[in-house]
């Protein structure tokens, strides 16, 4: 496990129950080949920025008593 994915980790497993979903999909991006380059983590909200050799992609995931919302931004290089 690289230093990247061991700080992410480490983030998202202190972080609340409901980032669950959003440690999953920073996961999904590291295994498809795409390097972690910021994350953050509130008591409603998570964000995150992975890059590729050819596409950046912005997570970000918030959470309400209603629900969560996840978006996905992805724009090439």
């Amino acid at each position: 496990m690289g230093p990247a994915r061991e700080a992410r980790a480490g983030s998202c497993r202190s972080a609340p129950r409901r980032w669950g979903d959003f440690s999953t999909a920073a996961q999904q991006l590291a295994d498809a080949g795409f390097t972690e380059s910021a994350e953050r983590a509130d008591s409603s909200s998570a964000f995150g920025l992975f890059r590729s050799d050819d596409h950046r992609v912005v997570l970000t995931f918030s959470a309400a008593d209603g629900g969560a919302t996840a978006t996905y931004i992805v724009t090439s290089r």
